[in-house]
């Protein structure tokens, strides 16, 4: 098995700010960097997402920046890219190429809002291999970076995003779950272990670099070893501000979230090992299946946002009379 360290994750200006409630510093962040993000991605392109499977290669989105990605939905997804690749023996190397995603969900009706999967995928056995006695066996990882963004109202190229029947509303993530799909069959004795990190950073841009404020990081860790296709689940949200771990705590595949964010920095860390003298790993797919509500603005939601609106406005007057 891989060993899987654990990355600091999220986004990396909180020394940057000064308030007086330290304990409010990481979601007046998270905000502020929501605000300015969302501002900012009408001036980038941001394309309709892929409906289904296989879907559009992560290289469809190169360069990785916030603003560039697709839509889908009340959603988009920026940033996106896929680093730090490694395999051992007849792994594939992961590349951007090889990577794909599509989004799936069947969308508004009044002021809720359908849950909307993001399932990344292979573009074809690159996620498959087996094990062997030789070396260090045959693997592979990689991580999948982006940043997921709820929206209401506004459009991206090839789409709208919908508004809550109620004007006094906005969209906002109440939920964030992990469903990866794969099998493991034949092996006999040895090591055989399918792994899926998702490291989520409230109201960051991306997990690499960090860090992320301890109150707004959280993990979801699954787990296969052995013959079988049933992931095991630990979720670590200790410290974690925005919410809590959903049914079965500990062994949940859920963050709930009490305070709802509108923005969320994502990594997919997976890794693939097979040692033995027999086995087949399959890693088919990886859900991140965002769920969401019609939430009442939080008056420093609407501060910063006011204040980053009129920034922005300056900027542009400053630009005309130039």
């Amino acid at each position: 098995m891989l060993t899987i360290p654990m990355y600091h994750v999220g986004y990396s200006q909180e020394s940057h700010l000064k308030l007086t409630k330290p304990n409010e510093k990481p979601k007046i962040l998270a905000l502020a960097v929501c605000a300015l993000a969302l501002t900012s991605s009408s001036w980038a392109t941001v394309t309709a997402c892929a409906p289904s499977a296989t879907g559009n290669t992560l290289a469809t989105y190169a360069p990785a920046a916030v603003g560039t990605g697709c839509g889908s939905i009340n959603m988009s997804f920026e940033n996106l890219s896929l680093t730090e690749p490694v395999n051992n023996g007849t792994g594939t190397v992961q590349t951007a190429f090889n990577n794909a995603f599509f989004v799936t969900g069947a969308g508004a009706s009044g002021n809720t809002m359908s849950p909307i999967t993001a399932t990344f995928d292979p573009t074809g056995n690159n996620w498959i291999t087996t094990a062997t006695t030789s070396g260090s066996g045959n693997s592979y990882q990689a991580k999948i970076n982006y940043a997921a963004l709820a929206h209401t109202g506004g459009g991206y190229t090839g789409g709208t995003y919908p508004t809550p029947s109620d004007v006094n509303l906005h969209w906002a993530f109440s939920s964030l779950t992990l469903n990866p799909l794969g099998s493991i069959t034949g092996s006999v004795g040895g090591t055989l272990a399918i792994e899926v990190v998702l490291h989520i950073c409230v109201g960051g841009t991306s997990i690499d670099p960090g860090p992320c404020p301890s109150g707004n990081s959280a993990l979801i860790i699954a787990q296969m070893n052995g013959n079988g296709s049933t992931f095991s689940f630990t979720c670590v949200a200790s410290g974690f501000t925005w919410g809590s771990c959903g049914a079965g705590g500990f062994g949940s595949n859920t963050i709930n979230f009490t305070s709802h964010p509108v923005q969320i920095a994502l990594q997919d860390l997976y890794s693939v090992s097979g040692v033995g003298t027999s086995g087949t790993l399959t890693l088919n797919s990886i859900d991140n299946v965002f769920g969401e509500g019609a939430d009442t603005p939080e008056p420093a939601t609407l501060g910063v946002v006011g204040l980053s609106l009129a920034a922005l406005g300056a900027l542009r007057y400053r630009r005309r009379k130039s």
